[in-house]
This record gives structure tokens, sequence and C-alpha cells, in this order.
């Protein structure tokens, strides 16, 4: 019995001193999204410690916070520049997708900024993993954004000479956008309508 007090008082210190070397997953992954410097892999540490768990846990810290999503995507990618990883580029590419699914019903000038970024360096991005479709699906995207309102052009991202080179390599699409087609094929087919 005399000695359920002290076990008690030491359990509480390892706990208490555990916590403090092992923090919280959210200050973990809020300081990968915020940079990836040489000295500290947080990445590798974090993938080796979560193993096959580690996408799971940051998809579900990005939860449905779309700055997060964006700066996050940003840092692995720029991770990617100094160690080249193909797995951890596609997970950055995953990030951009799934912040676009966020933003895809959002029609505030924000929200619409945001949306010509991630396309412009998802369309970037997917041709430099060889997704060559997905990339000149981003890149219409983007210009049909700009062409209906060009003050969306302030939502172009900082991004290298290089960057700036693949965009512009990609193959330009009509702009007579997907929406516009489905909205011409819909009045067309109007049931008890009459096609002229």
């Amino acid at each position: 019995m005399r000695l359920g007090l002290p076990l008690l008082i030491l359990r509480a210190a390892h706990s208490s001193f555990a916590q403090q070397s092992n923090p919280p997953l959210s200050s973990r992954f809020e300081k990968l999204g915020h940079s990836c410097g040489d000295d500290d892999d947080i990445i590798g540490a974090e993938r080796i410690r979560l193993g096959d768990q580690f996408e799971k846990q940051l998809l579900t810290y990005l939860g449905e916070d779309v700055e997060k999503h964006y700066w996050m995507a940003c840092s692995l990618s720029s991770c990617c520049r100094q160690k080249p990883d193909r797995s951890l580029e596609s997970l950055s590419l995953l990030i951009r997708e799934q912040a676009l699914l966020l933003l895809r019903r959002k029609t505030d000038e924000g929200s619409l900024y945001q949306t010509v970024a991630l396309h412009v360096l998802a369309a970037v991005q997917s041709e430099q993993l060889g997704l060559h479709s997905l990339a000149i699906a981003h890149k219409s995207e983007a210009e049909w954004l700009m062409s209906e309102r060009p003050i969306l052009r302030g939502g172009w991202p900082a991004m290298s000479k290089a960057d700036n080179q693949i965009f512009d390599s990609l193959p330009r699409q009509p702009l007579l956008s997907k929406r516009k087609a489905k909205k011409k094929t819909a009045k067309r087919s109007r049931p008890g309508q009459k096609s002229t």
C-alpha cells in the first residue's frame, strides 16, 4: 500500500516527460507546414514514427482547412526539391486536389484566388509527375477562371522560372468550359422541349 503513492508519482512524472519529449501530432505537423529544414528532418521522423498511418494522420490533421492544405502541399513539394521523393510529391498533389474539392462550391473572391493558385501549382506538379492529361486539365481550369474574371490573375502563385516554363509549355485547350458545354447540352435535352 505504501508503495502505491510513489509509484503513482513516478507514473505521472513519466507521463509528463513523455508528453514534453513527444509533442502532440498537431504541433509536429504545424512545424512541418512551415519549413523542412535540412537539420531537422520532420517528415522523415514522422514517416518512421507513424509508418503506414503517416498520410492518414496528416490528412486528418488538415481537416477542412484550405490554408493548411495550401501550405502543407507547398512545404512537402519544397522538401522534395531538396531531396527528391516521388511518394511525397504525389502526397503533395493529393493535398492540392483535396483543397480544390473543399473550394469547389465557393464563389467568394478569396476562395477563387486560392483556386487559381492551386490549379496552376497542380498543373506544374502533375506534369512533373508524368500525369500529362491531369496537368492540361488543371491548366485549362486556371485559364478558364482567369478569362471569366481577369482580376483572378492576382491569384497566380509565386513560382520559379522553370515552373512557369512548364506551365507555359502545356497545350492550351479551347476556353469553352465543360460547365458551359453541359449547360448547352442540358438545354437541348430538356424533356418535352422541341429542339430548334
